[in-house]
């Protein structure tokens, strides 16, 4: 057998080797997948996954940067309910488990700790803002590096008229309103529960809304 005809035969049988491999390889790996999702967590200690899985689909949104006089840095008692929007049904906070484990939403967490960015920027040196004041820097370098943002924006930061050019930038983000509806519908199940735990209480779910973190 010449050396000519040698040659396609053995790149023939890399190529099944190949391609052997990479079904192996995508099955095995379908199948890790597969056991972590349908891993029952028992919600107890350190059994407990990593990311919140919720039910609806986290699509893409775009959300376009401008000025805007919401959400100011000084104000009254409205500045702080508008402020308080930010945050989700059930304060940031999920129940999870049979045991109904309470658990922080790093984005909630996050908006959390601008808005004590904010009360302290306002001027606010109350014991709970001063207890907190390291705490707000932590999410930021988490938040850039590990979903970095690399959308391009013109650098005109220092030269630029914000007051007739209000209108930065178009980015693509998840869309966050998915989190606070699957958030909402976690608090209100919660909060069934505990309708039902408590029912010598004789108030309505509504009632105990408005209690709030006073049940938790």
């Amino acid at each position: 057998m010449s050396v000519r005809s040698r040659v396609p035969s053995l790149a023939a049988f890399v190529t099944c080797l190949v391609a052997l491999a990479s079904v192996y390889l995508l099955s095995n790996s379908s199948r890790k997948g597969l056991a972590v999702r349908d891993h029952s967590y028992s919600y107890i200690g350190d059994d407990y996954p990593e990311i919140w899985r919720i039910s609806s689909s986290l699509g893409k949104v775009a959300m376009t940067v401008e000025e805007t006089q919401s959400y100011p840095i000084h104000g009254g008692h409205n500045t702080l309910e508008m402020w308080a929007t930010t945050s989700s049904k059930g304060f940031g906070y999920v129940r999870l488990g049979t045991e109904h484990r309470a658990f922080a939403v790093s984005m909630f967490h996050q908006l959390h700790c601008v808005r004590l960015l904010r009360a302290s920027l306002a001027g606010s040196y109350d014991p709970y803002a001063r207890g907190y004041a390291p705490l707000p820097q932590l999410p930021s370098p988490e938040m850039i590096l590990c979903s970095p943002n690399l959308t391009l924006e013109p650098a005109d930061v220092l030269s630029r008229d914000f007051e007739g050019d209000r209108v930065g930038a178009t980015h693509v983000c998840s869309d966050w309103s998915a989190m606070y509806d699957e958030a909402a519908s976690n608090w209100d199940d919660w909060l069934q529960s505990r309708v039902m735990f408590w029912p010598w209480l004789g108030l309505e779910a509504a009632a105990l809304a408005r209690l709030g973190v006073a049940l938790a």
